[in-house]
């Protein structure tokens, strides 16, 4: 029987953990070759040594449990896997279930679900899944995707998940109509607004009174959303705000100081009908 390459994906938890190495030393009793993350060399760049090794291996065998849905080293394992498997036909990817026959979440739904599995319950499973795997490295069939073994065989196989007459494709976690397109401010309500610092800071300045704040940045980084919540406390503060686009000014106006404050103090006390105010005669430009 030729040689393989197999690499081991899988969680740094237990049961996994002892699992891995077990089918590690039993496909190398096998005369197969293993790459196996604890075996990386110290002082070698872990990521690169990774990347090289998924780029020749023959079979990705992907410890399932509970624990691998917070992987993303997993998930990353086992999207490149698949990446490189519709590119080149190889490597085969045999999902191992341990402890675990829930939905898995959206992205490994994708690549796993339709994949022959076997599962492991008990250490007294770890012996069939090696066989399983064994068995899987003698089929030299080309194959794109291919599962742990067949039914045939007589070894531990199960059809994907969710397979039946009910069987559809899986669907996003989140629906994707509700998210918002980049650009323009973000509104008050919105879930996925992030607070930065400046939050914190704007916050604060809304309680103070006789004070200018200016709001400065480059474009696209959030002024819009950041003085909408600055606004939004001041009036919770009981502070009354108005807008004022000094581009309504005419060139006349701007360029006379003593001429923009008359016309801005008539903007502010028409907004908020300031009581025996007299406006200013507007020079604002018509156009």
């Amino acid at each position: 029987m030729a040689s393989k390459k197999f690499f081991i994906s899988y969680k740094h938890v237990e049961p996994d953990t002892t699992l891995a190495k077990s089918l590690a030393q039993g496909l190398e009793r096998a005369r197969h070759e293993v790459f196996i993350d604890i075996n990386i060399p110290i002082g070698k760049d872990w990521s690169k040594e990774i990347a090289a090794q998924m780029e020749r291996c023959d079979y990705l065998v992907v410890l399932i449990s509970k624990d691998v849905l917070n992987s993303e080293m997993v998930q990353a394992e086992v999207r490149s896997a698949f990446q490189r498997n519709k590119r080149d036909g190889s490597p085969s990817i045999l999902p191992v279930r341990v402890r675990y026959n829930d939905k898995l979440d959206y992205e490994l739904s994708a690549f796993l679900d339709r994949l022959q599995h076997a599962t492991w319950e008990t250490p007294e499973d770890s012996e069939k899944i090696l066989q399983a795997l064994l068995n899987a490295a003698t089929d030299s069939t080309p194959r794109r995707d291919p599962g742990i073994g067949d039914a045939s065989k007589g070894t531990a196989v199960h059809e994907p998940a969710g397979a039946g007459e009910n069987y559809c494709r899986p669907q996003p976690v989140v629906d994707t109509r509700v998210l918002s397109a980049p650009g323009g401010s973000i509104k008050l309500t919105d879930p996925l607004y992030l607070r930065r610092t400046a939050d914190s800071v704007v916050t604060q300045r809304a309680k103070v009174v006789g004070e200018t704040l200016v709001i400065k940045a480059p474009r696209q980084m959030g002024k819009s959303s950041l003085l909408l919540r600055y606004l939004s406390e001041c009036a919770a503060s009981g502070k009354k705000h108005a807008f004022l686009d000094f581009s309504i000014f005419s060139d006349v106006v701007v360029e006379d100081y003593s001429t923009l404050l008359t016309e801005i103090a008539g903007f502010l006390t028409r907004k908020f009908k300031v009581a025996g105010a007299t406006p200013a005669r507007s020079r604002i430009n018509s156009n």
